[in-house]
């Protein structure tokens, strides 16, 4: 230790609090990319404004489409260092925001600096991932199948798309069913972002058991002149029911409800909370037997709840055993409600 340091441990000062920086910037947006040129690079800078120098101990992005360089060695009082980052497009259209966590000095401090933008994505990558085209809107998927759905439940599914033009759009869609409810994610959705459409499926609408299929139509946008649209299929096979409950034990039994059916988490990178409110519309006791989903882990949830109450449920979903992109986990809530004693809800959202 030399002596300036061994003075200073003497007097009871850090050495630590002689290095002050100023961040110049903690946020970085690259607009708008396009996945053909390849990776893009941006940076950020802080100046030492403290008497002694400091160094960047560490710089770790929040996932593997981002790399990362720095100023190594000493930054000298007055002198200024540079945090860069290189975000990989490649097959990820849409828009994306990331971290950068920057670790400096002798107390190893944290900043995290935030990079965002929107990827214009490829033909090819839009081919495979979008491949039904409607004007400026993309889909993943012409066939919505739900399979066998037992007469009483209900089901959701899932449509992604994908605005491929320069403008905003405001996309729409209709069906014939009363059966069907239908959900958008965003009204508007900017150049090279993402939108989700969610479809509902009770099967108390329908007049029978049986195969039904109804025709959704889409339009991309319903602020232009000429309307593109296609055609999505939704397709179920609703099962009769044969074990439920008589009418007198439905009219005292306790009914289930959960508040919302669907919890988007949006855009996630890891381990993510999520709630959701559980309410008791019927006439007893409502038990809650068991909550559970794969990857998840519940926290908090009622066991009973008396009729006309309601009750919070918590819990964390890990991102590791998930792929890249869109996800939809489905979450199970067991409970004493004849008619639903498997409520399932859904955890949707993209990982990135």
């Amino acid at each position: 230790m030399s002596l300036r340091n061994i003075l200073l441990v003497a007097l009871g000062t850090p050495m630590s609090l002689a290095a002050q920086i100023e961040w110049l910037a903690t946020d970085y947006d690259f607009g708008i990319i396009k996945e053909a040129a390849g990776p893009k690079t941006g940076q950020v800078r802080f100046v030492n404004h403290g008497s002694s120098p400091t160094v960047i101990n560490q710089v770790r992005p929040s996932c593997g489409c981002t790399g990362a360089d720095f100023t190594h060695g000493e930054i000298l009082p007055g002198d200024t260092a540079t945090v860069s980052f290189t975000y990989n497009p490649k097959g990820r259209p849409g828009r994306f925001e990331k971290t950068v966590k920057v670790y400096t000095g002798e107390d190893n401090s944290r900043t995290v600096i935030t990079i965002r933008g929107t990827v214009i994505g490829a033909p090819e990558t839009l081919s495979a991932s979008y491949p039904i085209e409607a004007g400026p809107l993309r889909l993943s998927n012409r066939l919505l199948p739900a399979g066998d759905v037992r007469y009483g439940t209900s089901r959701h599914l899932f449509l992604q798309g994908y605005n491929q033009s320069a403008d905003t759009i405001w996309p729409d869609w209709s069906h014939p069913a009363r059966s069907l409810s239908l959900g958008i994610s965003d009204k508007a959705v900017a150049p090279g972002d993402l939108v989700t459409f969610s479809i509902y499926f009770n099967s108390r609408e329908e007049d029978a058991p049986g195969t039904v299929v109804y025709p959704i139509e889409i339009v991309a946008d319903t602020h232009a002149v000429e309307k593109h649209s296609t055609t999505v299929e939704f397709r179920a096979n609703v099962i009769p029911d044969t074990s439920g409950p008589g009418a007198s034990e439905l009219a005292d039994a306790p009914v289930i409800t959960i508040t919302p059916p669907t919890v988007d988490l949006g855009n996630v990178t890891d381990t993510t909370p999520f709630r959701f409110i559980v309410s008791n519309s019927g006439k007893s006791e409502l038990h809650i037997k068991r909550i559970y989903g794969e990857g998840t882990i519940m926290k908090r949830f009622p066991v009973r709840l008396k009729p006309g109450k309601t009750g919070e449920c918590s819990g964390s979903l890990s991102m590791a055993e998930l792929p890249q992109g869109p996800f939809s986990i489905k979450l199970e809530i067991v409970s004493n409600d004849p008619v639903r004693p498997v409520y399932p809800i859904r955890l949707v959202g993209i990982k990135e």
